[in-house]
């Protein structure tokens, strides 16, 4: 990693980090607790990003709680008390409440 690009924070392997952290601690003392909240801000950033869709059904955030599918859907899974309240989780909590409903709508066995 070029000492200036910090574009790629994310991507750093445990030992390109480790590396980074010793080179700050030793030459750069000053700046070692920024460093170290940018690697963990990016990292989280990338974690964040590649849940955003992963297994999330389309209508997560706008779902049609009115007419749910009858079999392999997710708002199926849904407790109304969590219904309920929907409108007041932020997206982050959104997404985890209707990944987890997906993938119990996923393994719904109908035979």
């Amino acid at each position: 990693m070029k000492s200036n690009d910090w574009s790629s924070l994310a991507n750093l392997t445990d030992e390109e980090v480790e590396f980074t952290l010793r080179s700050f601690r030793k030459d750069r003392p000053e700046d070692l607790d920024w460093i170290v909240d940018m690697i963990r801000t990016d990292r989280m950033n990338a974690l964040a990003e590649e849940l955003e869709t992963d297994g999330l059904p389309p209508d997560w955030k706008y779902p049609e709680w009115d007419n749910p599918s009858k079999c392999h859907d997710w708002k199926n899974h849904i407790h109304i008390g969590v219904l309920s309240l929907w409108s007041t989780f932020n997206d982050l909590q959104k997404q985890a409440i209707a990944r987890q409903a997906q993938e119990l709508a996923d393994n719904e066995d109908w035979e």
